[in-house]
Protein backbone atom coordinates (compact mmCIF):
# COMPACT_ATOMS: atom_id res chain seq x y z
CA UNK A 1 0.00 0.00 0.00
CA UNK A 2 2.75 2.30 -0.63
CA UNK A 3 5.30 4.34 -0.87
CA UNK A 4 4.24 7.03 0.46
CA UNK A 5 5.59 10.40 0.46
CA UNK A 6 6.39 11.48 3.88
CA UNK A 7 6.80 14.53 5.34
CA UNK A 8 7.76 15.84 9.15
CA UNK A 9 4.17 15.77 10.94
CA UNK A 10 2.51 13.25 9.07
CA UNK A 11 0.88 10.09 11.08
CA UNK A 12 -0.24 6.33 10.56
CA UNK A 13 -2.66 4.68 12.46
CA UNK A 14 -3.42 0.99 11.59
CA UNK A 15 -5.95 -0.43 13.54
CA UNK A 16 -8.58 -3.58 14.47
CA UNK A 17 -12.30 -3.03 12.93
CA UNK A 18 -13.10 -2.71 16.87
CA UNK A 19 -11.87 1.39 16.83
CA UNK A 20 -12.86 1.63 13.18
CA UNK A 21 -16.17 0.47 13.47
CA UNK A 22 -17.22 2.83 16.34
CA UNK A 23 -15.13 6.05 15.00
CA UNK A 24 -15.48 7.43 12.13
CA UNK A 25 -12.12 7.97 9.44
CA UNK A 26 -12.85 11.85 9.79
CA UNK A 27 -12.91 11.63 13.77
CA UNK A 28 -9.59 9.69 13.71
CA UNK A 29 -8.24 12.01 11.05
CA UNK A 30 -9.50 14.80 13.73
CA UNK A 31 -8.08 13.40 16.85
CA UNK A 32 -4.39 12.93 15.13
CA UNK A 33 -4.25 16.54 13.94
CA UNK A 34 -5.20 17.37 17.29
CA UNK A 35 -3.22 15.52 19.45
CA UNK A 36 0.07 13.69 20.10
CA UNK A 37 -0.13 10.03 19.36
CA UNK A 38 -0.11 9.00 22.63
CA UNK A 39 -2.89 11.03 23.87
CA UNK A 40 -4.68 10.48 20.34
CA UNK A 41 -4.69 6.80 21.11
CA UNK A 42 -6.15 7.04 24.74
CA UNK A 43 -9.03 9.04 23.35
CA UNK A 44 -9.59 7.06 20.22
CA UNK A 45 -10.20 4.11 22.68
CA UNK A 46 -12.22 5.95 25.19
CA UNK A 47 -14.24 7.11 22.37
CA UNK A 48 -14.68 3.41 20.72
CA UNK A 49 -15.59 2.24 24.56
CA UNK A 50 -18.51 4.82 25.21
CA UNK A 51 -19.86 4.21 21.90
CA UNK A 52 -20.20 0.44 23.03
CA UNK A 53 -16.70 -1.03 22.05
CA UNK A 54 -18.45 -4.25 21.19
CA UNK A 55 -15.02 -6.06 19.96
CA UNK A 56 -10.84 -5.49 21.02
CA UNK A 57 -9.74 -2.72 20.14
CA UNK A 58 -6.17 -2.28 18.92
CA UNK A 59 -4.43 0.23 17.17
CA UNK A 60 -0.73 1.81 16.66
CA UNK A 61 0.07 5.40 15.95
CA UNK A 62 3.20 6.13 14.19
CA UNK A 63 4.45 10.29 13.35
CA UNK A 64 7.00 11.45 11.44
CA UNK A 65 8.97 13.85 13.68
CA UNK A 66 12.09 15.64 13.40
CA UNK A 67 15.20 13.49 14.57
CA UNK A 68 18.66 16.57 14.72
CA UNK A 69 20.92 13.49 15.60
CA UNK A 70 20.03 11.11 12.95
CA UNK A 71 19.94 14.41 10.42
CA UNK A 72 23.73 15.21 11.57
CA UNK A 73 24.34 11.34 10.81
CA UNK A 74 22.79 11.52 7.77
CA UNK A 75 24.65 14.61 6.44
CA UNK A 76 28.11 13.35 7.84
CA UNK A 77 27.74 9.90 5.89
CA UNK A 78 27.06 12.31 2.81
CA UNK A 79 30.08 13.96 3.21
CA UNK A 80 32.47 13.19 0.15
CA UNK A 81 36.33 12.42 1.93
CA UNK A 82 38.76 14.88 1.17
CA UNK A 83 40.85 11.56 -0.40
CA UNK A 84 38.16 11.66 -2.99
CA UNK A 85 38.82 15.05 -4.23
CA UNK A 86 42.61 14.46 -4.30
CA UNK A 87 42.14 11.45 -6.30
CA UNK A 88 39.93 13.67 -8.78
CA UNK A 89 42.14 16.45 -9.28
CA UNK A 90 45.33 13.96 -9.09
CA UNK A 91 42.90 11.96 -12.43
CA UNK A 92 42.25 15.62 -14.36
CA UNK A 93 45.16 16.32 -13.76
CA UNK A 94 46.47 13.23 -15.63
CA UNK A 95 43.84 13.83 -18.58
CA UNK A 96 45.38 16.44 -19.18
CA UNK A 97 48.46 15.71 -19.58
CA UNK A 98 47.41 13.03 -21.74
CA UNK A 99 45.40 15.10 -23.92
CA UNK A 100 49.09 17.26 -24.05
CA UNK A 101 50.97 14.14 -25.37
CA UNK A 102 48.72 13.29 -27.71
CA UNK A 103 48.36 16.78 -29.14
CA UNK A 104 52.27 16.67 -29.54
CA UNK A 105 52.05 13.27 -31.09
CA UNK A 106 53.88 11.18 -28.64
CA UNK A 107 51.41 8.41 -28.25
CA UNK A 108 52.87 5.97 -25.68
CA UNK A 109 52.92 8.73 -23.24
CA UNK A 110 49.71 10.36 -24.13
CA UNK A 111 48.16 6.62 -23.68
CA UNK A 112 50.07 5.98 -20.55
CA UNK A 113 48.96 9.21 -18.97
CA UNK A 114 45.39 8.53 -20.43
CA UNK A 115 45.58 5.04 -18.68
CA UNK A 116 46.22 6.62 -15.10
CA UNK A 117 43.99 9.24 -15.58
CA UNK A 118 41.09 6.70 -16.29
CA UNK A 119 42.06 4.31 -13.21
CA UNK A 120 41.92 8.07 -10.97
CA UNK A 121 38.16 8.58 -12.53
CA UNK A 122 37.24 5.13 -11.60
CA UNK A 123 38.40 5.32 -8.20
CA UNK A 124 36.78 8.53 -7.68
CA UNK A 125 33.58 7.27 -8.99
CA UNK A 126 34.05 4.01 -7.01
CA UNK A 127 34.80 6.12 -3.09
CA UNK A 128 31.38 8.86 -4.10
CA UNK A 129 28.99 6.06 -5.08
CA UNK A 130 27.62 6.61 -1.39
CA UNK A 131 27.98 10.10 -1.37
CA UNK A 132 27.93 12.14 -4.81
CA UNK A 133 26.22 10.10 -7.08
CA UNK A 134 23.87 7.96 -3.98
CA UNK A 135 20.30 8.49 -4.54
CA UNK A 136 18.38 11.45 -3.86
CA UNK A 137 16.31 9.72 -0.24
CA UNK A 138 13.76 12.66 -0.94
CA UNK A 139 13.32 11.50 -4.66
CA UNK A 140 9.29 11.22 -5.78
CA UNK A 141 8.01 7.74 -5.01
CA UNK A 142 5.85 5.69 -7.37
CA UNK A 143 2.73 5.72 -7.43
CA UNK A 144 0.83 2.49 -5.96
CA UNK A 145 -0.58 0.33 -8.22
CA UNK A 146 -2.53 -1.67 -6.02
CA UNK A 147 -6.04 -2.22 -6.80
CA UNK A 148 -6.61 -1.36 -2.78
CA UNK A 149 -10.17 0.46 -1.94
CA UNK A 150 -8.23 3.93 -1.40
CA UNK A 151 -10.35 7.00 -0.04
CA UNK A 152 -9.43 10.27 0.80
CA UNK A 153 -11.47 11.62 4.31
CA UNK A 154 -10.61 15.34 4.79
CA UNK A 155 -9.44 15.74 8.69
CA UNK A 156 -9.48 19.23 9.73
CA UNK A 157 -11.24 19.64 13.40
CA UNK A 158 -14.87 20.73 12.56
CA UNK A 159 -17.85 22.11 14.77
CA UNK A 160 -19.96 18.86 13.80
CA UNK A 161 -17.00 16.88 15.48
CA UNK A 162 -17.61 19.74 18.78
CA UNK A 163 -21.24 18.76 19.25
CA UNK A 164 -20.87 14.96 18.86
CA UNK A 165 -17.99 15.29 22.17
CA UNK A 166 -20.24 17.35 23.86
CA UNK A 167 -22.89 15.12 23.97
CA UNK A 168 -20.69 12.63 24.40
CA UNK A 169 -19.34 14.04 27.53
CA UNK A 170 -22.60 15.10 28.51
CA UNK A 171 -24.19 11.73 28.87
CA UNK A 172 -21.05 10.38 30.91
CA UNK A 173 -21.40 13.43 33.47
CA UNK A 174 -24.81 11.85 33.81
CA UNK A 175 -23.81 7.86 33.96
CA UNK A 176 -21.33 9.09 36.57
CA UNK A 177 -23.19 11.30 38.52
CA UNK A 178 -25.22 8.99 40.56
CA UNK A 179 -25.31 6.95 43.91
CA UNK A 180 -24.11 3.71 42.52
CA UNK A 181 -21.43 5.73 40.07
CA UNK A 182 -19.78 8.71 41.01
CA UNK A 183 -16.96 10.07 39.64
CA UNK A 184 -15.59 13.60 40.34
CA UNK A 185 -12.38 15.13 38.80
CA UNK A 186 -11.19 18.86 38.90
CA UNK A 187 -9.07 18.51 35.97
CA UNK A 188 -11.99 17.03 33.84
CA UNK A 189 -13.92 20.08 35.21
CA UNK A 190 -11.37 22.50 34.02
CA UNK A 191 -11.11 20.70 30.54
CA UNK A 192 -15.05 21.13 30.00
CA UNK A 193 -15.45 24.36 30.91
CA UNK A 194 -12.27 25.42 28.27
CA UNK A 195 -13.72 23.08 25.61
CA UNK A 196 -17.42 25.23 26.50
CA UNK A 197 -15.35 28.72 25.86
CA UNK A 198 -13.77 27.62 22.42
CA UNK A 199 -17.05 25.81 21.34
CA UNK A 200 -18.42 29.62 22.02
CA UNK A 201 -15.98 30.79 20.09
CA UNK A 202 -16.11 28.48 17.22
CA UNK A 203 -12.56 27.35 18.17
CA UNK A 204 -12.29 23.60 17.25
CA UNK A 205 -9.39 22.97 17.57
CA UNK A 206 -9.27 23.78 21.15
CA UNK A 207 -12.47 22.54 22.01
CA UNK A 208 -11.90 19.31 20.33
CA UNK A 209 -8.75 19.11 22.58
CA UNK A 210 -10.62 19.97 25.94
CA UNK A 211 -14.04 17.83 25.09
CA UNK A 212 -11.26 14.62 24.37
CA UNK A 213 -9.29 15.62 27.90
CA UNK A 214 -12.52 15.78 29.99
CA UNK A 215 -13.68 12.66 28.47
CA UNK A 216 -10.15 11.16 29.09
CA UNK A 217 -9.96 12.32 33.01
CA UNK A 218 -13.39 10.96 33.80
CA UNK A 219 -12.57 7.85 32.11
CA UNK A 220 -9.10 7.48 34.21
CA UNK A 221 -11.18 7.94 37.35
CA UNK A 222 -13.86 5.45 36.01
CA UNK A 223 -11.11 2.59 35.46
CA UNK A 224 -9.65 3.51 39.45
CA UNK A 225 -13.25 3.38 40.52
CA UNK A 226 -13.87 0.35 38.81
CA UNK A 227 -10.42 -1.18 39.97
CA UNK A 228 -11.33 -0.43 43.40
CA UNK A 229 -14.61 -1.95 43.35
CA UNK A 230 -13.24 -5.70 42.41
Amino acid sequence: EGPFPIAIGDAFLACSDGLSGQVSDREIGELLVVFPPDVAGETLVNLANLRGGPDNITLIIAQATQNNAAEQEVEEELQIPVTSWLTLGAAALFGAGAVGGFAMGNLLIGGLLATVAAVGFFFFFTLSKNTLFAPSPFAPTVASKSKSPYTRTPCEPSMEFVAALARILRELRQATNGKQLAVKSVEADHCEHQGITAEEAKNPVEAIRNYSLAINHLMRELKKLSARKR
